[in-house]
């Protein structure tokens, strides 16, 4: 079980979201469950699927303002797993 604890709308969340995909990433997890705060929009459930330096995510959440946060995350998302060699 993952969690975020820095609530949703908060600058660090993006942050957070993106240090928890990195670790998915680099550990060849293909799915997760991140619980975050506050604990009523979670949990986001995450499809990953890597080939050879290329990745591919899915993001599912029924909550809207969680699928903002998460397109508002994704511009620090694509750089964050970049620095790791991974493309997006």
């Amino acid at each position: 079980q993952t969690v975020i604890d820095t609530p949703l709308h908060e600058q660090q969340w993006s942050q957070n979201l993106g240090d928890k995909v990195v670790w998915l990433a680099k550990n060849d997890q293909q799915s997760a469950q991140i619980h975050i705060n506050p604990p009523q929009l979670g949990p986001i459930q995450i499809t990953l699927n890597l080939s050879g330096d290329q990745a591919s995510l899915a993001f599912s959440s029924p909550h809207g303002e969680v699928r903002q946060a998460i397109q508002d995350a994704m511009p620090q998302l694509r750089e964050m797993l970049s620095s790791a060699g991974i493309n997006l």
